[in-house]
């Protein structure tokens, strides 16, 4: 399963990365530098891109879906579809 830490206003202007092999993303503050870890299982992360509305979309090629993550103030990000095991041989 996908664990994000919590997102929020004050990640504008904030870059965004990913490791394919190690499954996570990570986020990079913009006005302080600090390197924060911002989601683990994120099933293999290969492209993230941000909407005019400030989500976040990322492609998990392990599980080949395409995920949004977004702010609300009243909680934390959720994942509205789980993804499925996949095996690769």
């Amino acid at each position: 399963a996908v664990t994000f830490q919590t997102v929020n206003a004050n990640n504008q202007g904030d870059y965004f990365f990913a490791d394919y092999v190690n499954n996570w993303i990570n986020v990079r503050d913009a006005g302080t530098g600090t390197v924060t870890r911002f989601a683990t299982g994120a099933g293999n992360p290969v492209d993230l891109k941000t909407t005019a509305a400030g989500e976040l979309l990322y492609l998990a090629r392990g599980s080949g879906q395409v995920f949004k993550v977004a702010y609300t103030a009243a909680s934390a990000p959720t994942i509205s579809q789980q993804p499925q095991n996949v095996t690769v041989s």
